[in-house]
């Protein structure tokens, strides 16, 4: 369409955080504010601080942020702390109108999408959790839940596009679409040099780099395994 879009974008992992999910959230609500839509990213949270308020307003450049917060009483279940979240979201966003409601965590979000009111609903698929709950002996009712009320399912990997389908997901609905990469940030024309000088590294010295977290279900792990032998497959071709 050629005129600016209003968007909603909910998920739980965002900035400040360092996930892959908040990164792509982050990277996504920029390019499409710079394209001219009007972005809004609601972030929900939790906590037992009675002080804080249900909500506050943020920009991120173009970007408006939403940060609500659900106080959570003790023993109180995840059932009680959505219903929550639900109140504040639909109170803050009870006037608004939206193009496109997109979510990006199976857990909370997709209950929040079905209640606001957009012309098409956008479930992107990021998460090993939902590889989880798919791909096990039997597809778990939390697969099923995290899509139920998507237009279409974009998923960053064929496994995860499997897996959408394998929740009831109609295979005409998944779109598997890679995750892009900020060529300013991550380009071959960058040269690395003045990387290697701040980090004491010298010029002839074998790098090897591995944009991960150090978590487990990273598998940095078998990452460094392999190291020797990749070096070895790079000296025998050089």
């Amino acid at each position: 369409r050629s005129h600016p879009l209003k968007i909603c974008q909910l998920s739980s992992d965002y900035f400040p955080n360092s996930g892959g999910i908040a990164a792509h959230v982050d990277g996504l609500t920029a390019a499409l504010a710079a394209a001219g839509h009007s972005v809004t990213v609601v972030v929900p949270s939790s906590g037992r601080n009675l002080m804080r308020p249900r909500y506050r307003v943020e920009h991120r450049g173009a970007v408006r942020v939403i940060r609500t917060h659900a106080w959570m009483p003790p023993r109180a279940g995840a059932h009680t702390l959505q219903a929550r979240q639900l109140r504040i979201v639909q109170d803050v966003l009870s006037n608004e109108q939206f193009d496109i409601v997109h979510w990006h965590t199976p857990i909370g979000d997709p209950e929040l999408a079905r209640s606001i009111p957009a012309r098409a609903k956008v479930f992107t698929n990021h998460t090993s959790q939902f590889l989880e709950w798919a791909l096990g002996q039997r597809v778990m009712p939390e697969a099923y839940e995290a899509v139920r009320g998507a237009d279409v399912v974009l998923c960053p990997s064929t496994e995860l596009a499997d897996a959408s389908m394998r929740a009831g997901v109609l295979r005409e609905r998944v779109a598997f679409i890679s995750n892009g990469v900020d060529p300013q940030r991550f380009s071959p024309a960058i040269h690395g040099n003045e990387t290697r000088r701040a980090l004491g590294i010298s010029p002839s010295e074998f790098v090897v780099l591995c944009p991960r977290r150090l978590d487990k279900k990273n598998g940095v792990t078998y990452w460094l395994r392999a190291i020797p032998n990749v070096r070895l497959a790079v000296s025998s071709a050089r």
